[in-house]
């Protein structure tokens, strides 16, 4: 089977451009970040997780979860890969889907904001799954929401007669709403898994919005599946970047923090200084978002610290250390050769 990776190459990138902000909140998928999500409604307060809601309660036409749900592998050329999916194919092919994915309160401080995360439709052209990115500057309520960010296109008309797979679907035969189309570009098409020439299956593409607008305000960030009798959508690797309220320990904190050698070949000393006592995690994850180590050390004691993780098994290419220490999270990268 062919496969494309753009994704891996866009995402380093971004890590790369904001490896100098804090990690306001990511989310990947694939580990104990699911912990995070509540299914049901927002209490409109500043709930502590992700709230995941199916506002239209109408059922699925095919016995898949009415809410957001996670799924492993439809979404991408790497089986192996979990996403979080939603279905807009309901009962009578009922219009009137809207699925809620709503983040917990985030606090952003002066400086640059950014939002980055990736998406893909189960079917592009034909029975296109559309979705919107917006923001909340008040509560967690659905119809708080008034901000979009973004928008992707769902299928709205056009043809529907199969045929032999080529290399680019006609994407002129068809209508769609307004906003960004999955597959348009021709790089988030994965061409072995099409059924016929209408339906190809996307492969995840990164975005980016910008959130400097609202500097110094705390936020919420939805992502809205409201497409109408298409089939599936998915969404990955969500991450907020940008500055917070640093205390003067996590400003300490953060300025202690070395990892050496970089690049390594065989092991990466890690070392940093806490000012006052706190609980420590500690994760490695790759390019995609996949966690690869974890360790919880408990609580530390104020000093230096140093550990060693071997990561002689780690194939080349750039690799995410994350420490979550005194309430945040500090997120370096590092080089494996």
């Amino acid at each position: 089977m062919r496969k494309f990776y753009t994704l891996l190459f866009s995402l380093f990138a971004a890590f790369a451009l904001n490896a100098q902000n804090d990690t306001l909140i990511h989310m990947t998928f694939d580990d104990d970040d699911t912990l995070d999500i509540q299914v049901g409604a927002p209490s409109g307060n500043d709930d502590p997780f992700w709230i995941n809601l199916d506002q239209d309660g109408i059922g699925d036409g095919n016995g898949r979860p009415q809410e957001w749900f996670l799924s492993l592998g439809y979404a991408d050329a790497d089986s192996s890969n979990i996403v979080l999916a939603s279905s807009s194919w309901l009962v009578g092919f009922a219009p009137g889907n809207r699925n809620y994915f709503i983040s917990p309160q985030l606090h952003l401080g002066s400086g640059p904001a950014e939002l980055t995360w990736a998406s893909a439709s189960r079917q592009t052209p034909l029975y296109l799954d559309g979705y919107a990115v917006v923001v909340s500057t008040t509560d967690n309520l659905e119809s708080s929401f008034t901000d979009t960010l973004f928008r992707a296109a769902q299928y709205l008309s056009g043809a529907s007669g199969g045929g032999p797979v080529s290399p680019v679907p006609s994407f002129n035969d068809y209508d769609f709403s307004a906003g960004w189309v999955h597959g348009f570009d021709g790089n988030s098409i994965q061409l072995d898994d099409a059924a016929d020439s209408t339906r190809f299956i996307g492969e995840l593409v990164q975005h980016s919005a910008d959130l400097s607008a609202y500097s110094d305000q705390s936020i919420h960030i939805a992502f809205i599946h409201n497409s109408d009798d298409d089939n599936l959508i998915s969404i990955d690797n969500i991450l907020v970047t940008g500055t917070n309220a640093a205390s003067i320990e996590e400003d300490a904190l953060k300025g202690s923090i070395q990892m050496f050698p970089n690049p390594t070949t065989d092991v990466l000393n890690v070392s940093f200084e806490l000012p006052v006592s706190s609980e420590v995690n500690v994760s490695i994850t790759d390019i995609t978002g996949r966690t690869l180590y974890t360790q919880s050390y408990g609580d530390m004691t104020p000093g230096e610290h140093t550990f060693t993780q071997s990561v002689q098994d780690y194939a080349a290419g750039s690799y995410f250390i994350t420490i979550e220490a005194l309430g945040t999270t500090f997120t370096n990268s590092f080089v494996v050769q």
